[in-house]
């Protein structure tokens, strides 16, 4: 027996959408947590002082990540630049089997990186 709902087709899935709404539910969750609970937790076991401690240690840990984020960031812009440079490059294994008169399959055996 079909029900009506099998004989429908189902539209797409966009699955970076549903990443980008997961991972960013992921985060503002850990912020909340760790602002929320974990700070509130200090501040009322251990008083204001323990608490301006503990935010000042996340804001140094937040800092710290956001360096890091954006070395990798740089880093993949360089690699992006270095990639660019190349293909645009004399000195490729392409321009030299060009230059050689050599094409297709067999430039790669006649070429030395």
């Amino acid at each position: 027996m079909s029900t009506s709902n099998d004989d429908k087709p189902k539209p797409p899935t966009n699955y970076r959408a549903i990443r980008g709404v997961t991972e960013r539910n992921l985060i503002i969750g850990f912020i909340v947590i760790v602002f929320v609970i974990g700070l509130g937790l200090i501040g009322f076991v251990y008083g204001g002082g323990a608490f301006l401690g503990g935010l000042s240690c996340v804001f140094l840990g937040i800092g710290l990540v956001g360096v890091i984020a954006l070395v990798m960031l740089g880093l993949g812009k360089f690699s992006e630049w270095l990639d660019r440079r190349l293909e645009r490059s004399t000195y490729s294994p392409g321009a030299q089997c060009a230059r050689r008169g050599i094409s297709g399959a067999h430039c790669h055996t006649h070429v030395r990186l």
